[in-house]
């Protein structure tokens, strides 16, 4: 069960950090210019979403890769 609802908040949060950004691009190139300060916040978050997926995923596979070569030289 506990696997079922991770792959549940992976799936919406890999949605979520693109339409976001697309929502500000859209709001921003759409919007009057008194509104458009509105999409910043937004588009921020967006981007925050996707690089700090990146950095995790970079990091988890060196720390993985380094086990490997520790389990590697120790046989």
């Amino acid at each position: 069960m506990k696997k079922d609802m991770n792959s549940k908040s992976i799936i919406i949060y890999t949605l979520i950090a693109p339409i976001m950004v697309l929502i500000t691009i859209i709001g921003y190139t759409f919007r009057s210019e008194r509104k458009k300060s509105f999409y910043f916040p937004l588009g921020t978050v967006g981007i925050y979403l996707i690089l700090n997926k990146e950095f995790n995923r970079r990091f988890n596979r060196n720390n993985i890769l380094k086990k490997i070569q520790c389990f590697k030289n120790n046989k």
